[in-house]
């Protein structure tokens, strides 16, 4: 039986995340955009923080308008 995976609400999630921990993980300086090309080869890193820091940013695009 598989084992359900409570999913959090964004703002308590964006509660715990650094801002400009992608830009520190990838080595890219804090005024520069990451593409979206860079944060995909960012969300199969070997790096768990820098995995979770990919995906919310993924998420986060989807809100913008």
């Amino acid at each position: 039986m598989r084992q359900r995976i409570k999913k959090r609400p964004l703002t308590e999630v964006s509660e715990h995340t650094e801002e400009g921990g992608l830009h520190r993980s990838l080595g890219i300086p804090q005024g520069q955009k990451i593409g979206a090309a860079r944060i995909e080869e960012a969300t199969h890193s070997k790096n768990a923080k820098t995995r979770r820091e990919a995906n919310l940013a993924k998420t986060y695009a989807k809100y913008r308008p």
